[in-house]
């Protein structure tokens, strides 16, 4: 045992060997079975502001951990835990120094008291990660990792946690491409030909009730991948035992890194103190545990349809995307006549399905720029934390020899994004920064096909009053999109920018630029527009006699990203990331990180301040202000879409998306409950506003 939890047990050992029943009770005046005077006097001991602040939660998890890797002091332990929990639950807000030793001593000596004449024995209960963790701890030593939690915390250098992940990757190597196929036969069953996407989501009850912990497929499926070229020479029996060894080792692998959260409340309670460790868990688990994925339902709609909108489009970009794109399409197309998920195509195939399409020669060229050799697909990819090193999702077809390989359609439905991408830079140079308006107007598009009514690019002037709360000169603003229903108004905000392979490796830096400076910047337009509909009933357009009236409606804001962001769009989660950012200023001693959180910072004074202002306006604000408030990506846009045939279609969708959380971790998942939950259905006017745990 090692870090701040051995200062603790220490001092607990001491206490407990010198405990004396007698005296304790005789400084104590009163009942010392009644939890308030025992909390009271551990009040009184442990109030302190001064020295280092130790993270109670991590300790409280240390000890379950080091109570099943050390059997023979399990009981000491759990004693100590129990103690533990009793002196948090009298000081949740206090400062833990166990440096002060003489308090501590006596205050475990007044737990030990109180537990012993407690009238009700409560067993604190600890969350199920803990247990898993430390089940996964014990496991991994018994194969001979030695991998060490300090304080709950394992560092992603340990030696043994690189050399754990070695060791699944050379298992991985073994078995090479006939691997993949087993993979991809093993996570068909979570595929949904309805919705062409996979489902890997882990419901999470209310009640605790104990869960194996998950697979992570995301994490094998990026090292299958890194394989393919590859041969097995392993017999049959051999295949099937490493194949379980990568499944159990990197499921093992994956617990220990703790960003699998089992209750539905560790998503809730988040602030200041918290929201980079949340931010970082809500990235990465999707990226460990799910594969990347586009529906092929949404993907042909996407692209290349947002390419050909682009504005500064030439003759030859769009010749050469619109070949990638039919090509891609005819795989594709072959893949479902044929019921696969995934599929290996020599180039005499391809040459036969496309002969339609262009010559040889230049469906051949155009194989090769949507392509890439097997042995530079996540080339030196190694663990779960390893995103900036993987480019499966940047690569449509994996190349080996004359041989052409799709590992999924729902992952090659997200690679033709960049594949296509890339072929537009060659014309257009920065097309990514361009794509902006050319997502606006599929998005008009798409509201078109749908009869959704919209105001686009709505102009509006910003009252003086609005200059002084958000401490700029701005005398005027624009909303990309306002959709009008029955009860409410949406403002819409699209950005196009989405997370970058540094935030999806877990960087806490870069997690904070995207989301602060994508989805916060977009809430801060927004509620500008808000707070003067509030205050004026009304908004007008300085440049013609266009105006949109309050008349008692309420607002709802909506920001639309081009891609998924991980998990950061589930509602529940959505809401959480406005909480603990509200209030917020971050610092950071990294000269090179300086400006980038002097922006981060100027953001986020700018949110506090608008929601500081919208909170006094009602009863409603008060009490949930970041509940109107949604943030989808243009796939998830679409699946809203899909059964909408005016504003009120529109609306009703929008607030079922906002209003059952289940704590899925998928918002797909989430939104096709809520669309087959009955109580929402009966009750939908009840529910409009009110969030449902499940």
């Amino acid at each position: 045992m090692k870090g701040s939890t051995n200062d603790y047990y220490q001092l607990f050992l001491e206490a407990k060997s010198s405990f004396v029943e007698d005296e304790i009770k005789n400084e104590i005046s009163g009942d010392f079975s009644d939890y308030k005077i025992i909390y009271s006097e551990l009040s009184k001991l442990l109030n302190s502001s001064s020295g280092i602040g130790i993270d109670s939660l991590n300790t409280r998890q240390q000890l379950v951990i080091e109570k099943v890797l050390n059997p023979k002091s399990s009981e000491l332990i759990d004693e100590s835990l129990q103690i533990f929990q009793v002196i948090r639950d009298a000081i949740t807000d206090k400062v833990f120094i166990f440096t002060n030793k003489h308090q501590w001593i006596k205050a475990i000596k007044l737990s030990i008291l109180y537990l012993l004449y407690k009238k009700i024995k409560v067993d604190h209960m600890v969350p199920e990660e803990y247990i898993s963790i430390a089940n996964s701890l014990l496991y991994l030593k018994k194969r001979g990792f030695n991998i060490e939690s300090i304080d709950g915390y394992i560092k992603l250098e340990d030696p043994e946690l690189v050399r754990l992940a070695t060791a699944i990757n050379y298992r991985v190597e073994k078995l090479g491409k006939q691997g993949f196929v087993k993979f991809i036969s093993v996570i068909s069953k979570n595929y949904s030909d309805n919705e062409k996407r996979f489902f890997f989501y882990k419901k999470r009850p209310t009640i605790p009730t104990f869960q194996e912990p998950s697979t992570p497929y995301g994490y094998v499926f990026n090292l299958f991948c890194k394989n393919l070229n590859l041969t097995c020479k392993l017999k049959i029996a051999e295949q099937e035992k490493f194949f379980n060894e990568i499944q159990n080792l990197s499921t093992h692998l994956a617990t220990i890194i703790d960003v699998e959260k089992i209750s539905p409340w560790e998503n809730i309670h988040v602030d200041s103190e918290n929201i980079i460790k949340k931010l970082r868990e809500w990235v990465l688990y999707p990226e460990i545990y799910y594969l990347p994925q586009l529906s092929p339902l949404h993907g042909r709609k996407i692209f290349p349809r947002i390419f050909e909108l682009l504005e500064k489009n030439t003759k030859d970009s769009l010749s050469e995307i619109m070949l990638a794109s039919r090509i891609m399409e005819k795989l594709e197309n072959y893949l479902y006549q044929e019921g696969a998920l995934s599929g290996e195509f020599t180039e005499d195939h391809i040459l036969r399905l496309c002969i339609d399409l262009d010559s040889p020669k230049n469906i051949l060229k155009m194989l090769n720029s949507i392509s890439k050799p097997a042995n530079e697909i996540n080339k030196n990819y190694l663990s779960p934390f390893d995103s900036t090193k993987s480019n499966i999702k940047e690569t449509p077809l994996i190349r080996i020899k004359s041989c052409y390989i799709i590992t999924n359609i729902a992952t090659y439905n997200m690679a033709k994004y960049r594949a296509l991408l890339k072929i537009s830079d060659k014309y257009n140079p920065k097309t990514e920064q361009n794509l902006g308006f050319a997502l606006e107007n599929f998005i008009k598009e798409n509201f078109e096909a749908s009869n959704v009514k919209y105001h686009h690019s709505f102009e509006y002037l910003s009252p003086e009053y609005m200059k002084k709360i958000t401490e700029t000169n701005r005398n005027q603003g624009e909303c990309d999109f306002i959709v009008e229903s029955n009860d409410y108004i949406f403002l819409i905000e699209v950005k196009k920018k989405g997370l970058t392979k540094d935030s999806l490796s877990g960087s806490p830096l870069h997690l904070l630029i995207d989301t602060t400076l994508s989805f916060i910047k977009s809430i801060n337009q927004l509620t500008t527009i808000e707070l003067i509909l509030l205050n004026e009933g009304e908004i007008k357009n300085p440049n013609n006699t266009k105006k949109i009236n309050l008349d008692g409606r309420d607002i709802f804001k909506l920001i639309l990203s081009l891609e998924d962001m991980a998990s950061l769009q589930c509602d529940n989660i959505k809401s959480s990331i406005l909480h603990g950012l509200y209030n917020t200023k971050f610092s950071v001693s990294n000269e090179s990180a300086i400006e980038p959180i002097d922006k981060i910072n100027k953001t986020l004074d700018e949110f506090t301040r608008l929601h500081s202002e919208l909170m006094g306006k009602s009863d409603d604000y008060e009490h949930s202000p970041f509940h109107r408030v949604s943030y989808l990506s243009t796939p998830q846009l679409l699946t809203l879409l899909e059964d909408v045939n005016n504003n009120e279609d529109f609306s009703r969708n929008i607030c079922r998306s906002n209003s059952v959380v289940y704590s899925l971790m998928d918002w797909y998942a989430s939104y096709r409950a809520s669309k087959n939950n009955k109580i929402l259905k009966e009750n939908e006017n009840f529910f409009k506003n009110t969030v449902l745990l499940s």
